[in-house]
């Protein structure tokens, strides 16, 4: 692209002007023309010469890749910094459920429940992150025909805690 013209005109200026989104509109050649001082016929002359269109074209996608390219990466590095934190917290629930699990006295159970509902809070994030459902609709549910037998040691977990909520209301 040639610098200067014969009327002192710096063209790579013009092309430049003519690539740039004024009021969220690209210029148009009598647009260019109005702002350095020529003919449209001129400016249209210098663009098919040097192949404005495509030029501004290929500038276009170049920017509109690049853009996406970045997007692209800013959304995997954040999703990425979402998951880290969301399995952190789960990582710190589990050292809270084994102070539980050595101390499994009533006055733990309130703890139990707060960190139930940090690790539900926690998978709910994780599921998002990746893009994972949080419900399950009902058309997924599938019903087993057979019959669970409990274990007695089973019964009696399931009894005691029970006994647990009872006193706690």
């Amino acid at each position: 692209m040639s610098s200067s013209g014969p009327k002192g005109i710096n063209w790579t200026e013009v092309f430049q002007f003519y690539c740039e989104t004024i009021n969220d509109k690209l210029p148009s050649y009598k647009d260019v023309a109005k702002r350095f001082g020529v003919s449209k016929t001129e400016v249209g002359q210098k663009a098919l010469e040097e192949n404005w269109i495509n030029l501004r074209q290929e500038l276009y996608e170049n920017g509109k890749t690049k853009f996406l390219e970045n997007k692209s990466n800013q959304i995997a590095e954040s999703e990425t910094s979402q998951l880290d934190k969301w399995r952190a917290i789960q990582d710190l629930t589990d050292i809270y459920l084994d102070e539980i699990n050595k101390d499994p006295s009533l006055k733990q159970v309130h703890k139990l429940y707060i960190v139930s509902k940090i690790i539900k809070i926690a998978i709910e994030g994780e599921r998002i992150v990746l893009g994972l459902p949080n419900t399950v609709l009902p058309n997924r549910l599938t019903t087993r025909e057979e019959r669970q037998e409990l274990s007695p040691e089973l019964i009696q977990e399931i009894d005691r805690l029970f006994l647990i909520n009872k006193a706690l209301t």
